[in-house]
């Protein structure tokens, strides 16, 4: 029988403290709807109330994809692109970051997860063109790994760098805990005006794929040790079900 006075928090931890950023799809709590599953808030669990906001309808994403018997985010149905915005995060690029994505890419498009909103800001993704795992500079260049979405089931994808240097930055890349063949590098990058998640700059360009869905988002404000990116991997391919 329950214990009286006594409340089970249903939000377990990370394995590694100090995340900046945290988006959980599983998590119900931390989502506001418009109506049905039409997402117009999501909540930041890292507790720095780093929240992604989308107050028009026809471009809320639509929590109603499926990832290992949990539910997961879905960015665009049948060509209407789906976005979400934050303007309190800062911009994360232009200092050292480790960014995780649990995210399911179906369709060759240039698939953004997040980005800095303005052209030549930096922003994350898989590219059309050979369909790997890339960066690019909104509207201007892509520098693409040597690997690729699986595509029939989410992957957990993470994105290492020290930040932007006199507008250049390098990005090491790792797929499923595989790294890339070397490090993903683009020059004269802006420093964009806002974040966004699910699409570029305009909110209609370089977005997901049909159908394709984002699980569970998680941005550190440092390089991590390999030794805590596979814990954080680890516990992202266990909760999901990811390669």
């Amino acid at each position: 029988m329950p214990v009286l006075g006594i409340v089970a928090s249903s939000r377990k931890g990370l394995p590694v403290s100090g995340a900046s950023l945290w988006l959980d799809a599983s998590d119900a709590s931390t989502f506001t709807f418009s109506s049905g599953t039409r997402v117009s808030q999501w909540n930041d669990k890292s507790g720095n109330g780093y929240h992604f906001v989308q107050a028009t309808g026809a471009s809320q994403p639509d929590r109603s994809a499926t990832q290992n018997g949990k539910d997961a985010v879905k960015f665009k149905v049948s060509g209407s692109a789906y976005f979400m915005t934050n303007t309190s995060l800062g911009d994360w690029s232009a200092s050292a970051f480790t960014f995780f994505a649990v995210i399911d890419f179906n369709e060759g498009e240039y698939s953004a997860i997040i980005g800095r909103n303005s052209t030549a800001g930096l922003q994350l993704g898989a590219n059309f063109t050979a369909v790997n795992f890339a960066i690019s500079r909104i509207g201007q260049a892509t520098a693409s790994s040597n690997l690729q979405p699986t595509g029939s089931n989410a992957d957990v994808a993470v994105y290492k760098s020290s930040g932007i240097g006199s507008g250049s930055i390098s990005v090491d890349f790792y797929k499923n805990g595989t790294a890339g063949s070397g490090a993903l590098v683009l020059f004269s990058l802006g420093s964009g005006n806002k974040n966004i998640i699910g699409a570029s700059s305009d909110g209609t360009a370089d977005q997901f794929g049909n159908n394709g869905y984002i699980c569970e988002l998680i941005l550190y404000p440092s390089q991590l040790s390999d030794t805590n990116r596979n814990s954080v991997e680890a516990y992202l391919k266990t909760k999901w079900g990811t390669p």
